[in-house]
């Protein structure tokens, strides 16, 4: 069923669209990420961190908030990331209002409906 509207002339094209559409309609506010992680040699992770570390200066240089810190005494990986994201939903109503009337959406709808049986 799902296969039959993938196939529809025109359908992946308006999926890209509504991805745009909705991705415009998003704003990131905030974004944080902190994660902590180890290896079951502490030497490994001393290699990994300081590789990792002129990387995240560079992150943070740009803006971004990134915290990482290496756990000699233990291994694994632990981490949190918040973020705060900004949406219209007015305009969000539109662009799946434009995409679910398109005609190739509704001849991929119609091309589904006669396959599932």
């Amino acid at each position: 069923m799902g296969i039959a509207a993938l196939r529809t002339r025109g359908v992946p094209r308006r999926v890209g669209r509504l991805a745009l559409a909705l991705l415009r309609q998003a704003k990131l506010e905030e974004f944080h990420v902190r994660t902590a992680f180890g290896f079951d040699n502490p030497a490994d992770t001393g290699i990994v961190y300081g590789l990792l570390s002129p990387l995240l200066m560079f992150a943070t240089a740009r803006g971004l908030n990134l915290e990482c810190r290496p756990m000699f005494e233990e291994s694994g990986l632990r981490g949190a990331i918040t973020a705060t994201v900004h949406v219209r939903p007015l305009s969000v109503v539109g662009a799946l209002a434009a995409f679910v009337s398109s005609p190739s959406v509704i001849r991929a709808a119609g091309s589904a409906w006669r396959a599932r049986k």
